[in-house]
């Protein structure tokens, strides 16, 4: 166990994005020995995002930390974004070169089409009002992030392979008390009492996906300094109609035939990345992660019979985008 300087993080969940990082950091906090970041996602070792603010303002989000906290972290999932966000890893080990860095990882084809879903629901940055297809091969990111080797390797080779941790989110999905254990044994936490794991759905997806009509000029409006001055001015039916009309509820069907397209064309190099991420675990994911659609659809029914974790809606929701725990 590393020395600990209190208030200075010495554990980081990196990502990835869309794959129970939120879960895991918030069951985590549940135990006496964490001080988990809130926000949970500071995203100070980014340059073009926060780092400019510097390590003072970085520091004062631990501020509640203290001697009882051994483990101190944050779960910023934008230190696992190459090539948009780069030396990220380089900054975290001049922070702290002893720091822990845990990553946990999902089917790499779900998490690209839950990431579009979540593009297309995040209405107050814009909302993505490209198709699935069109979007994932427009814009790298969204294939990318689900690239593991490509962001996982810059950790190894700076920290070792034992100060990373390689989780899947489906272990989590199944049984999130034996993951949690095996993350506090990882860490040499001696106390292993139950973590109390809250009856929440983390990032579950609505009911109803909104997406943007048109242009997003009244969806822009929604979300502008102006429009927050006006709004108790303006008559609710004027801003029911205006809801409406800048809005649209979206059938996840239509992506259907978009997604199997993208998933054909992946298919062999999303598998050669899952071949190299089984060495680096030790561990067969074929099964764990098939790659393919009517695998996951027809393996739901099993998994949420199996799952007492409220996460089963967010696994649910990368080919269910409407999918609700009841």
């Amino acid at each position: 166990m590393p020395a600990v300087r209190i208030n200075r993080p010495n554990l980081f969940i990196v990502g990835a994005m869309k794959s129970g990082t939120t879960s895991l950091h918030y069951n985590l906090s549940h135990h006496p020995e964490f001080f988990m970041c809130e926000p949970k996602e500071p995203g100070y070792f980014v340059d073009d995002i926060t780092w400019p603010k510097g390590e003072d303002w970085y520091l004062s989000l631990f501020k509640g930390a203290d001697q009882r906290h051994r483990w101190i972290g944050e779960s910023s999932t934008d230190y696992a974004k190459l090539p948009v966000h780069q030396g990220v890893p380089e900054r975290i080990r001049s922070f702290n070169p002893d720091a822990k860095i845990v990553y946990i990882m999902r089917d790499p084809f779900q998490r690209i089409v839950s990431h579009y879903w979540f593009a297309v629901r995040h209405i107050s940055t814009g909302g993505l009002r490209q198709d699935f297809y069109t979007a994932c091969t427009t814009d790298p990111h969204y294939i990318d992030i689900s690239n593991y080797p490509m962001q996982i390797h810059p950790y190894l080779d700076l920290f070792g392979r034992d100060q990373v941790l390689l989780l899947l989110f489906e272990d989590l999905v199944r049984n999130p008390r034996s993951t949690i254990k095996q993350v506090l044994q990882w860490l040499g936490v001696e106390n292993q009492l139950e973590i109390d794991i809250p009856d929440k759905a983390w990032n579950a997806c609505p009911k109803e996906i909104l997406g943007v009509c048109g242009t997003g000029i009244l969806n822009r409006i929604a979300y502008s300094r102006a429009w927050k001055r006006i709004s108790p001015l303006v008559p609710k039916r004027l801003k029911t109609l205006a809801t409406r009309t800048a809005y649209r509820t979206i059938d996840p069907n239509e992506e259907r035939a978009n997604i199997e397209r993208l998933r054909r064309e992946l298919h062999s190099q999303l598998a050669r990345q899952r071949d190299e991420m089984a060495v680096l675990m030790c561990r067969d994911l074929s099964d764990v992660w098939p790659l393919c659609i009517d695998s996951h659809l027809n393996r739901t029914e099993d998994l949420h019979r199996n799952m007492t974790y409220v996460d089963r809606t967010e696994y649910c929701q990368g080919f269910y985008p409407d999918f609700t725990d009841t």
